[in-house]
């Protein structure tokens, strides 16, 4: 049995359509694992044919949803069924034995037509592998001369100088896509400011002990009546950069659920202003 989670970046089939559900339509024909499946049967598990690890999945939905706000018995309701494992029988086609696969979330599915292209070489679902791969070579061949092309001082997004009047940022330690190369520093205006993001997270990655982050949060920040509050502490480069996660209690809540800090703040200001 192949237990197994989507991700909405990895190879996609020619020709198929994305059917975001917790299951694919019965009787459709869809692409899983570079090859065609007819899907056979879609069954709801029943909570004791639940797995641990299904058990739990369901348990941190319902946690996610409190920490915004209490849920209702129907939301509650929505998130089970939004989570409810199932199990789904697969054809291999042109033949082959059947498969069982369960899911446990809502998924992406890519539905092919009933006549879909395929690799007359390999045999599996176009774009094969090779294509694959042949195209992410020629993508890093382009990325490595583009790279070769920016002089030490310019901008590692856009190449244009970076002026000691401009805003900027710089990431000390080896060139991460040019090993050897100059000192990697980006414009933090927006057409370089995601690109200076992506490489920050790749830097921090290097030496997470010593590097902090400058541009983002991993955190979970509350805005509270006296100040924000974040679970990084003094590692947290400040509540202006995005946070993993964030909630406001400025109005002394948070989905109709009290904070008490932000009461307590509340009244004190409300005291010494009696």
């Amino acid at each position: 049995m192949m237990h197994f989670r989507f991700d909405p970046h990895r190879w996609t089939p020619a020709g198929a359509t994305p059917h975001c559900n917790i299951t694919p339509p019965v009787g459709s024909i869809i692409g899983l694992k570079r090859r065609a499946w007819r899907v056979i049967e879609v069954r709801a598990l029943a909570d004791h044919e639940w797995n641990d690890a299904e058990r739990e999945h369901v348990a941190r939905k319902t946690a996610q949803w409190a920490t915004w706000k209490i849920p209702s018995s129907s939301e509650i309701r929505e998130i089970r069924r939004q989570s409810t494992p199932h199990q789904i029988v697969l054809q291999p086609l042109p033949e082959g034995p059947l498969h069982q696969v369960r899911t446990r979330d809502v998924e992406r599915w890519y539905v092919l037509p009933e006549h879909y292209p395929v690799c007359s070489v390999c045999g599996e679902l176009y774009p094969c592998r090779e294509i694959e791969f042949d195209a992410r070579a020629a993508e890093a061949k382009k990325e490595l001369e583009r790279a070769e092309s920016i002089l030490p001082g310019c901008c590692w997004e856009c190449g244009e100088p970076v002026t000691s009047r401009q805003k900027s940022i710089r990431f000390d330690g080896d060139n991460l896509d040019l090993p050897g190369g100059p000192e990697v520093v980006f414009h933090t205006r927006q057409r370089c400011a995601g690109s200076a993001d992506a490489y920050e997270k790749r830097w921090v990655a290097v030496d997470p002990d010593r590097r902090r982050w400058r541009l983002r949060c991993p955190g979970k920040i509350v805005l509270h009546v006296d100040g924000p509050d974040c679970t990084e502490g003094p590692h947290c480069p400040g509540s202006d950069v995005p946070h993993r996660l964030w909630m406001d209690h400025c109005q002394g809540h948070y989905s109709g659920v009290p904070c008490l800090r932000c009461e307590d703040e509340s009244a004190r200001r409300l005291g010494g202003a009696a």
